[in-house]
């Protein structure tokens, strides 16, 4: 799907080391999982075409509630 060409492309053309690749990798399934509760269903092409900033916000808020730390909180948006 969508992420293991995401993330590809980061190991190939940007260069990502092992590391970050397993932090994006890892932002990805947590954006997944809050999406299909928000929007409770899978996340699909679709869906993911769906995705608005009010629901980026409530991820963020989300997120915030979990005390998350402002640079996990910024790599995960930036993913």
């Amino acid at each position: 799907m969508l992420k293991e060409k995401f993330l590809t492309y980061l190991k190939t053309e940007k260069r990502f080391s092992d590391h970050t690749l397993s932090a994006y990798g890892s932002d990805i399934e947590v954006f997944y999982a809050f999406l299909s509760q928000h929007f409770a269903q899978a996340v699909t092409t679709d869906l993911l075409a769906k995705v608005r900033d009010t629901d980026l916000s409530a991820f963020l808020a989300h997120q915030w509630k979990d005390q998350m730390s402002k640079t996990t909180m910024n790599r995960r948006l930036s993913t």
